[in-house]
């Protein structure tokens, strides 16, 4: 992986779309990542529901841009090391004695340009405890937009990309973060009322 930039925001609309279909004309299938829940600086999933993967953030620079290196993994025993071996703890957040995750349907377009990958994606957000199939309240509708790709092709790309994400915020609040930073706030909060 190299370097992205990411907001995430509440849509005014959730059926409307920030890139025209020229910019991002590539459909993924939908598919709904479970996220356990660890610190800002390490994003671990489940991709699909089958692959485990983790992701650790290695740097931030002064424009919001994110460096970040990715692992495909087995197992829970597989991540530990990983983890110990880049310098983290393996705790991850708990609710009594239950795993806290984060499950995200994900509906993703894709589209590219010299140097840059652009994605949108809508999200339905659901946090859950192991044990409970991710029944802790309500969906959230969230919308994320990112750029990846060489940092001096992007900077122009990811100031536009701002502004219009607080055009179509609900209360032009965004945030901008990584997917491991979003779901530890989004767990926390639901997990500290």
């Amino acid at each position: 992986m190299g370097w992205e930039y990411r907001i995430f925001f509440i849509p005014n609309d959730p059926n409307s779309t920030l890139l025209l279909p020229h910019q991002a004309p590539h459909l993924d299938a939908p598919r709904n990542d479970r996220y356990y829940v660890h610190s800002a600086d390490v994003g671990i999933k489940k991709r699909g529901g089958e692959i485990l993967e983790v992701k650790l953030r290695s740097k931030i620079d002064d424009k919001g841009f994110e460096k970040w290196t990715k692992w495909k993994i087995n197992n829970f025993e597989e991540l530990k090391t990983v983890l110990h071996k880049n310098g983290f703890s393996d705790s991850l957040m708990l609710s009594g004695d239950s795993l806290v995750f984060v499950s995200i349907g994900k509906k993703r377009r894709i589209g590219f340009r010299e140097n840059m990958q652009i994605e949108e994606t809508d999200l339905v957000i659901r946090c859950g405890r192991d044990g409970n199939d991710g029944d802790d309240g309500e969906d959230e509708l969230w919308k994320t937009i990112a750029i990846e790709g060489r940092r001096s092709a992007c900077v122009e790309a990811k100031d536009l990309l701002m502004e219009k994400c607080r055009i179509h915020a609900a209360n032009g609040d965004i945030r901008e973060c990584g997917y491991a930073e979003f779901v530890s706030k989004i767990a926390a909060a639901k997990h500290n009322k």
